[in-house]
């Protein structure tokens, strides 16, 4: 932890804004998995197949990532509700350290997920 510190508004915000991009990316990888079925089913070719299962395999590597930042915020605001329970007249003057380790986890979850869905669209253009 660095010494960043936030309101509690401002660390909820940023929660509740990281869900949002995790549960959409979410609803990409379901729908990407849908076209490589489609891909899978209309080429029989062994190279392709092979390339549809690393996707797949990334795919369910990405879903597992994803569940585990949702739920370490979960977790953290399960935490920040705890604080704002316990002292409710003074939890929006009250200062927490920002989570660091879950804004770089999530940037690079981000960029390695942004350079598969580059890669996966290269892919499925090319076999659709």
């Amino acid at each position: 932890m660095s010494n960043n510190k936030k309101h509690i508004d401002e660390l909820h915000f940023e929660h509740k804004t990281l869900r949002n991009q995790l549960n959409f990316s979410k609803d990409e990888l379901r729908s990407y998995q849908i076209r490589l079925e489609e891909i899978a089913s209309k080429n029989t070719n062994n190279e392709i197949l092979a390339h549809v299962e690393q996707f797949q395999n990334k795919f369910i590597r990405q879903n597992e990532v994803i569940d585990e930042l949702l739920h370490e915020i979960n977790v953290r605001e399960d935490s920040l509700a705890e604080a704002a329970k316990n002292n409710p007249n003074a939890i929006h003057r009250q200062l927490f350290e920002a989570h660091d380790t879950l804004e770089n986890e999530a940037r690079v979850f981000l960029t390695i997920y942004n350079d598969l869905k580059k890669s996966y669209y290269d892919f499925s253009s090319k076999w659709m």
